[in-house]
């Protein structure tokens, strides 16, 4: 990945992207991760030694909570069937599209519409607690601050996201008046906020439009690019939401307010004359902001783009607590104030809490499915082999080489070891003796 983007809460560039192919076509992070995967995992390679089981729904674990996860019970077109495994690892995500968990803890978003798919009900969550697994805060859920509107349907339940790197390349939030009321790239906390306090209402602006499934009213507010900021971020992936009505396009912003209701054209104007000054001056504006990407653009351009947006959730912080070693937890006595590994299961996803507090900055979810989807697969995959003992300080302990670094480091070789479950008790002041010295 070449490509970066400051993007909500950042301080500097730090989300790495594909650049487009030759061609310009996008390729999205998340997809293009999988699809390597996918590729690799239906590949000569693996044909004799991975089973891929479709349209398939998992039913609840097989085992004991002292015994440990020993499969899972699935069932296929009404047949039950019991998988062994000598390890489970959960990747099932979260709980946005609804479901009991999302009504029992943050019941107050489920007003929301969402950009998870319909599949995002918390069942992993849920088998898992069922199985003794603890669970951490499940009350916190992220409303992204823009997902497209649809003014044919606006009060879907499910949107498309308008990806925060729309705001990272440089694009601006203004009311109905025209107004910046945020720093657009403030955690996704603080601009949602500000435009359910400062947007316009939907069922207003939208009067005559369907909303069938009785929702709340909505609060939005108007997300504007110039033609150069689209290009940063990709003409071929913003022309896909333009080809489903969700962009439109004006050579000024004259026309733009002809045809857009609720957008004053005094207050646009005077907007873009107050941002591109603070950009040129260097300093903070009156929302604290001191980035302005492509902000010169705004006042001179071939081209705008505007789309309508609305809060939507997006993402689940809470959910199944899991030891640095990607282990699923369970609490030790009634108390609960420590826990230890249910043997057998590991966690990684959006299925899993604590890994991003009350608010996950854009970016991190994706890192954390590599990095906890690489650990949970690791340890997962050495559960069979023999089980390590408990390291203890100033005693000898038998291991296992996990690899070791064939780059020397003056004159030192790195030797990487299969330690224990991260959760074995161990003494901040234990040290590796030198490797001549290691028993292994």
């Amino acid at each position: 990945m070449k490509d970066s983007t400051r993007l909500g809460g950042h301080s500097f560039r730090r989300t790495w992207r594909f650049s487009p192919m030759p061609d310009g076509r996008p390729q999205p992070v998340g997809w293009t991760i999988m699809k390597t995967l996918m590729d690799a995992l239906k590949s000569d390679e693996y044909k004799d030694r991975l089973n891929i089981k479709l349209n398939s729904a998992v039913k609840g674990f097989l085992g004991s909570e002292e015994n440990g996860v020993l499969g899972v019970l699935s069932e296929s077109s009404g047949e039950m069937e019991e998988i062994r495994a000598d390890a489970v690892v959960l990747a099932s995500g979260g709980y946005c599209a609804g479901g009991d968990i999302l009504l029992k803890y943050a019941g107050e978003n489920a007003k929301f519409p969402t950009t998870n798919g319909p599949w995002a009900t918390g069942d992993g969550i849920t088998f898992g607690m069922e199985f003794g697994a603890a669970a951490r805060d499940l009350e916190h859920v992220q409303v992204h601050p823009t997902s497209f509107v649809n003014k044919s349907d606006p009060f879907a339940t499910t949107n498309f996201l308008a990806p925060e790197s729309l705001r990272g390349t440089g694009g601006i939030l203004v009311n109905g008046e025209g107004r910046r009321f945020v720093n657009e790239l403030a955690p996704r906390d603080v601009v949602t906020n500000a435009i359910l306090k400062n947007g316009f209402s939907l069922g207003t602006l939208l009067a005559e439009a369907k909303n069938d499934q009785g929702a709340e009213d909505r609060k939005g507010a108007w997300l504007v690019l110039s033609s150069e900021m689209v290009d940063s971020f990709g003409a071929a992936s913003a022309g896909f939401y333009a080809s489903k009505g969700l962009f439109s396009r004006f050579g000024s912003v004259h026309e733009a307010v002809k045809e857009l209701e609720e957008l004053s054209l005094e207050g646009l104007e005077q907007t873009i004359e107050e941002y591109v000054f603070s950009w040129k001056s260097g300093n903070p504006d009156t929302f604290g902001k001191d980035y302005y990407p492509s902000a010169g653009t705004l006042k001179d351009t071939a081209e705008y783009w505007i789309a309508l947006i609305t809060p939507a959730l997006h993402y689940s912080m809470g959910g199944l607590r899991i030891s640095p070693s990607a282990e699923i937890l369970r609490k030790n006595g009634e108390s609960g104030s420590s826990f230890s590994a249910i043997p057998g299961l590991f966690g990684a996803g959006e299925v899993t809490g604590g890994m991003h507090g009350a608010n996950r900055l854009a970016g991190n979810s994706l890192l954390e499915c590599v990095v906890m989807g690489r650990i949970a697969g690791e340890r997962a995959s050495s559960v069979s082999l023999k089980q390590l003992p408990p390291l203890v300080i100033n005693q000898w302990t038998e291991s296992r080489v996990r690899s070791m670094d064939s780059n020397n480091y003056h004159g030192y070789q790195t030797t990487y070891l299969e330690l224990p479950s991260a959760l074995h008790e161990v003494s901040q002041h234990f040290y590796a003796e030198p490797l001549s010295c290691l028993r292994c």
